[in-house]
């Protein structure tokens, strides 16, 4: 557990009252749009550009991963700003370095915050649950 990430998502809901990634976008002027990928395994892109920060999601994606990979697109906006990034294929969900861990530990805690630990509730139940890739049940 990341107690870095924990005090970031804590101090994002209390400035912006929300857990929404497009609502912390918007309020960060992060610009984000839905393409089609020619690439299906591509789940998003962040691109600084000019000063200008964007944020690309796959609209072939179900809503849920679409929650999730803002959440993990802005967080290299707001974090990795001048670090263009290509956010996990389908055949790599597992993030391989520093960048892409935080940025995945992140959006789940994010999604998860102020969610209550239902002692009946499995990682995997919560996974499914609040659409979170059942692959960051490791930031739970």
């Amino acid at each position: 557990m990341s107690s870095r990430i924990d005090q970031i998502v804590a101090a994002h809901i209390k400035r912006f009252k929300t857990n929404d990634p497009f609502k912390i976008a918007a309020a960060n002027n992060i610009m984000v749009k839905f393409w089609t990928f020619s690439n299906n395994e591509v789940f998003g892109i962040y691109r600084y550009e000019r000063r200008n920060r964007f944020v690309f999601i796959n609209r072939n994606l179900p809503i849920s991963q679409q929650i999730f990979t803002c959440g993990h697109e802005v967080f290299h906006a707001l974090y990795h700003t001048r670090m263009n990034t290509l956010f996990l294929s389908k055949n790599t969900l597992y993030p391989v370095g520093r960048f892409e861990r935080e940025a995945s530990e992140y959006s789940t805690k994010l999604l998860l915050y102020g969610i209550s630990k239902n002692s009946d509730m499995t990682k995997e139940s919560v996974c499914k649950e609040y659409g979170i890739p059942y692959e960051m049940q490791q930031y739970m």
